[in-house]
């Protein structure tokens, strides 16, 4: 029986390597067991600032298979639960209260081959207030197929005109850009934020402030605590829409102001809405454009002074030139280079050589007045 203790150690050693190995491939693969994930998208401050909306996603699958893209075969993975729900969460206590629950996507229960990153298909999701009592949503799910991917939609969106919520029935076959980001988003000086997770989803919803060190969890998990460094303002600064956000809403309600500016003057709206536009390109808001403008005064040397006749204005060469002197000094928008309409005509093609030749200024002379030319490159 000598021979027994060496075969016993070997067994021993054999199962445990195999164990080993076991337990490296269950890792690598994602099959051991049934991994459950939580996701979280489109996170919005309620209207009063005291709660969080945000559209959950709870899966659950099995899956087998390496499913690393480039290197390996796709993984199979099986569907076990697929939900999606709205929910709201206090801030005062962190407690979840689900607001609509929609029912189980088309996902749930069938199979799909495809990759980390997307283990569990792709979920998008965009949450707006109509009003401070209407929350609208567009939720979108995309199972990736060969050759191309299946999306389904749900939407509700509220019609002030009717006061009813338009929806479509839920997971209807489709396509949305579900997306964007919200003004909501911001809450004073609180910003919520939806840090990537593993798989196409948000890994928590966090809450911070302005100026503070690290932001607060209000859902997540652990393994999304660990990757972002216990939420460090640092390790979410990418991920932090403040800075586009405040601007959008410092143009937006700089374009409202000139918009009703201009009309208390009577200025009709869509001129108003024009000039607004040229103010915030002058405002460096909208990029720069060329503008003109004219001021009447003493001709310059030949060489810039273009004699313009009545007829040329007539038959409509220069609109620019009209509009600009009917408001001396209103910026307008250039016509130029100038066409050549007709060819006894030699202005156009004069004053665009010169133009083209760098100069930003020139003096035109109509009916015996002239006028000075100036346009802001």
């Amino acid at each position: 029986m000598s021979w027994s203790r060496p075969w016993a150690v070997a067994v021993a050693i054999a199962t445990a390597a195999l164990a080993v190995v076991a337990a490296l491939a269950i890792r690598v693969t994602g099959a051991a067991g049934v991994p459950h994930e939580t996701g979280w998208l489109s996170p919005i401050f309620a209207p009063d600032g005291r709660s969080i909306y945000a559209v959950r996603r709870d899966v659950r699958a099995i899956v087998t298979g390496f499913g690393y893209s480039s290197l390996t075969p796709p993984a199979t993975v099986r569907l076990l639960r697929d939900r999606i729900d709205i929910v709201s969460i206090r801030l005062s206590d962190g407690r979840v209260t689900v607001v609509e629950a929609l029912p189980p996507t088309p996902f749930e229960g069938t199979k799909m081959e495809t990759y980390h990153g997307a283990l569990f298909g792709e979920a998008r999701a965009h949450l707006r207030w109509a009003d401070a009592a209407h929350l609208d949503y567009e939720i979108v799910v995309v199972k990736p197929e060969i050759p191309q991917g299946r999306s389904f939609l749900a939407r509700k969106a509220w019609n002030p005109k009717t006061q009813t919520s338009e929806t479509t029935p839920p997971w209807t076959a489709g396509w949305s850009g579900a997306g964007g980001i919200e003004p909501q988003r911001l809450a004073g000086d609180l910003e919520v934020i939806d840090p990537p997770g593993a798989e196409a989803m948000g890994c928590a919803v966090v809450v911070l402030r302005q100026g503070e060190a690290a932001a607060h969890a209000v859902a997540g998990s652990s393994a999304c605590r660990s990757k972002y460094a216990d939420y460090a303002a640092t390790a979410l600064a990418e991920y932090s829409h403040r800075a586009d956000i405040e601007r959008t809403e410092l143009i937006r309600k700089t374009r409202e102001r000139l918009i009703a500016e201009e009309m208390r003057q009577g200025v009709p709206e869509g001129q108003a809405m024009l000039d607004a536009n040229d103010e915030l390109s002058r405002l460096g808001f909208y990029p720069r454009q060329p503008m003109l403008t004219a001021a009447r005064g003493a001709c310059g040397n030949p060489s810039e002074t273009f004699d313009i006749s009545d007829e040329e204005i007539t038959v409509g060469l220069f609109p620019d030139l009209e509009k600009a002197m009917a408001s001396p000094g209103k910026r307008v928008h250039p016509s130029a280079p100038y066409h050549p309409y007709y060819k006894s005509f030699t202005t156009t093609q004069r004053i665009n050589a010169w133009l083209e030749a760098g100069h930003a200024t020139f003096f035109a002379r109509i009916d015996g007045e002239c006028w000075k030319i100036s346009i802001e490159k």
